[in-house]
């Protein structure tokens, strides 16, 4: 019979397994060890052992979740992963599956919230940034069909389609048209260190150095400007030769995003420079100009998923 529980210490070990063997069967990449669940996930100032409800039979952990409040959105909450183990003789995976959503549910409905993201996405402040195989947050990743399932099930509808782009700075050669060329020779890069002001979202990136780049002209105004999230050393919650591109803008919109495309290309070459070998970046259907944008810098596109959503 499946048991229902609040998250123990004890716990980590098994929670550790059941996410490898969650997201091993999808063939998914995922060597997390209890260390860096230790970092990403207990270690927030923000983490409530309640919201984590772990699936037992026969007092065996067989599947677990987690949702967290929104920062500054109080109506909304977050579920960025369900892991259950694969079907076994003793349980059903997507029995586990539903239980676990449907005790959350009411957990949060609890709490006065009355919208749920199901998935990780790369803005919620959920601190599952960089986890593999998470990545900068892609939702539920298509791979992970059981999942994507139980949501619908449960009356998700999707909400928003994300897509994960990387490129190998091993390969990476900055794009050169007359536009870049201009910009190269009249305007300087300088490289600063952000600091969140906020103590929820400084919590939730706490496992990250936040870097912003930015591009101003001659009289010192600024152009454009593309932030890098890099893996805190201590941390070390994703590896530290991988970094996220995450928001990045154009100050002018007549200059068709060509002072962000070489703000971006400008900061790869000294991420590449600094011990940097792979950069990712998340885009949505909802801006086709970012896909446009990572297209252009040689950016490949290597795994894609949903967000889900659903309203009380």
């Amino acid at each position: 019979m499946t048991k229902l529980r609040r998250f123990l210490n004890t716990d980590i070990p098994a929670l550790v397994q059941i996410w490898n063997e969650h997201f091993q069967s999808l063939g998914l990449w995922s060597p997390l060890d209890p260390s860096t669940f230790h970092a990403a996930i207990l270690n927030r100032t923000f983490f409530d052992p309640r919201q984590l409800i772990v699936a037992t039979v026969d007092d065996r952990p067989v599947g677990w979740t987690h949702w967290l409040p929104v920062p500054d959105k109080p109506e909304l909450a977050v579920v960025p992963v369900v892991c259950v183990l694969p079907d076994s003789l003793k349980h059903s995976a997507t029995e586990i599956g539903l239980a676990l959503l449907n005790h959350l549910e009411k957990q949060i409905q609890e709490t006065g919230c009355s919208r749920i993201i199901g998935g990780s996405g790369p803005t919620d402040g959920s601190g599952y940034c960089g986890v593999p195989p998470l990545g900068p947050g892609i939702g539920i990743a298509d791979a992970d069909r059981a999942t994507s399932g139980w949501f619908m099930q449960l009356g998700y509808s999707p909400r928003r389609r994300l897509a994960q782009y990387e490129v190998q700075l091993a390969r990476f050669r900055p794009p050169i048209d007359r536009t870049l060329v201009q910009l190269r020779r009249s305007t300087t890069i300088t490289k600063q260190r952000i600091i969140r002001a906020d103590a929820r979202h400084a919590a939730a990136l706490s496992h990250v150095d936040q870097e912003r780049y930015i591009t101003t002209d001659r009289g010192g105004d600024v152009a454009a400007w593309a932030d890098f999230y890099l893996s805190d050393p201590e941390a070390m919650v994703f590896p530290v030769s991988h970094a996220i591109l995450g928001a990045c803008k154009s100050v002018d919109p007549e200059d068709h995003g060509a002072a962000v495309r070489y703000t971006i290309a400008s900061g790869l070459q000294q991420l590449s420079n600094s011990g940097v070998t792979q950069v990712t970046a998340v885009t949505s259907d909802q801006h086709p100009h970012r896909t446009v944008l990572l297209r252009g810098l040689r950016f490949e596109l290597t795994t894609e998923g949903t967000l889900f959503s659903k309203t009380f």
